[in-house]
């Protein structure tokens, strides 16, 4: 069965952009209080991921994201983590 997703190498964070990264981390956080919490993984299931989707959407509607994104490569340039955008425009390293 074709899932529609490209084939990507290594670890999903290397794919990733910042917004993906951030949201990311959140939901590792938010997981880890809903365990605590004892909530059945079915619930915190639904709620890590429409967690997900309001974030993204915040994300990409704030500019100061986007603009950290452009920082990224003033980063390099002064011996900071090489990322580099792949086909998926998506930052990686």
């Amino acid at each position: 069965m074709e899932s529609g997703q490209p084939k990507l190498d290594g670890n999903v964070r290397d794919h990733a952009s910042i917004q993906q990264l951030l949201v990311l981390a959140n939901l590792e956080s938010l997981n880890a209080e809903f365990i605590e919490m004892g909530l059945p993984q079915t619930e915190r299931l639904q709620k890590l991921n429409a967690a997900a989707i309001r974030q993204m959407r915040l994300l990409a509607a704030n500019s100061e994201v986007r603009r950290l994104e452009g920082a990224t490569s003033t980063f390099n340039e002064a011996g900071g983590v090489q990322r580099t955008r792949g086909r998926s425009g998506h930052l990686g390293r």
